[in-house]
C-alpha cells in the first residue's frame, strides 16, 4: 500500500493533528460536536497516532493495527464534525454566490475512508498468518 516513510508522515501529522486539537480546539468544531467530542477526537488521534508511529518504527502490523482503529475513530468525528459544519453554513448562505468550501471535508472523508482500508488490509493479513500458524507453517 504505502511506505514506511508515508506511513510515518501520516502518522506524525495525526499526531500533531491530536496536540493542536487538544491544546487550541477550534470554537467553530466545538459548535458542531461539542465540547466533549472536540477532546474526543483530539485524543483519539494523539494516543492512536503515537502507537502508529510506534508500529511503523518497530515494524509491528498487530500493534498497526490496533492503533487504526483510535485514529479512524478520530478522523471519522472530524470529517462528520466538518460536514455538519459545512452543511450550517450552507444553510446560512441559502442562494447567495459560492458555498463555504468543502475541500477539506472531502479529504478528511478520503483520508478515513483508506485508514479504513488498511484496517481491513491488516485483518486480512492477520487472518491469513493464523491460519498459517494454525496448520504448523508460520
Amino acid at each position: 500500500m504505502l511506505n514506511r516513510g508515508m506511513l510515518t508522515a501520516i502518522y506524525t501529522l495525526t499526531v500533531a493533528l491530536g496536540v493542536v486539537t487538544l491544546l487550541f480546539p477550534a470554537p467553530s468544531i466545538e459548535g458542531v460536536i461539542g465540547y466533549a467530542f472536540a477532546y474526543t477526537y483530539g485524543f483519539l488521534l494523539l494516543i492512536g497516532g503515537l502507537a502508529a508511529l510506534v508500529a511503523v518504527v518497530l515494524p509491528n502490523y498487530k500493534i498497526e493495527y490496533g492503533a487504526l482503529w483510535l485514529v479512524t475513530g478520530g478522523y471519522g468525528i472530524y470529517a462528520t464534525a466538518l460536514w455538519a459544519l459545512f452543511a450550517e453554513r450552507l444553510a446560512e448562505i441559502g442562494d447567495q454566490a459560492l458555498p463555504p468550501p468543502y475541500g477539506p471535508a472531502i479529504a478528511l472523508t478520503v483520508l478515513t475512508l483508506f485508514l479504513a482500508a488498511k484496517m481491513m488490509f491488516l485483518a486480512k493479513k492477520n487472518g491469513q498468518l493464523i491460519r498459517a500458524s494454525e496448520h504448523g507453517m508460520g
